[in-house]
């Protein structure tokens, strides 16, 4: 298991991650914030380095452009696609709140984007997802 979080995150002064989790975390990665910092993670744990946040950006909405249909029934509100699109088509430096890493359909594109189990543990509500 990896463990990714931003630069923000409590890392340097204490342990960032519940205690029962560090036995299995083999790496961790600290990414950049600016908005983009779900996209810089995903980046970094799939080995493209921190900076491939626009190739996981062109390759999530790939994978939405190509399986629209799919989509449109997972998401089930209205224009959700079409939010997630535009959140997803946004290469600035620092992103505004819209174009923000949006869970939980970015997780559903990045785990069939990617062919992986894309796991989430927040203090909140920690969520999986499995490619379709």
């Amino acid at each position: 298991m990896l463990w990714c979080m931003t630069k923000k995150g409590k890392l340097q002064n204490q342990p960032s991650m519940p205690e029962q989790f560090q036995p299995y975390i083999v790496d961790v990665k600290n990414v950049k914030g600016g908005g983009h910092c779900g996209f810089h993670a995903v980046a970094a744990l799939m080995g493209f380095g921190e900076d491939g946040c626009s190739r996981v950006q062109q390759d999530l909405m790939n994978e939405l452009v190509h399986n629209i249909h799919l989509y449109e029934l997972v998401f089930k509100e209205n224009d959700r696609v079409k939010e997630v699109l535009g959140a997803l088509y946004c290469f600035t430096e620092s992103a505004r709140f819209k174009n923000w890493f949006l869970l939980p359909y970015m997780g559903y594109l990045v785990a069939s984007a990617y062919n992986v189990a894309f796991i989430t543990l927040e203090s909140r509500l920690s969520l999986t997802f499995l490619p379709f």
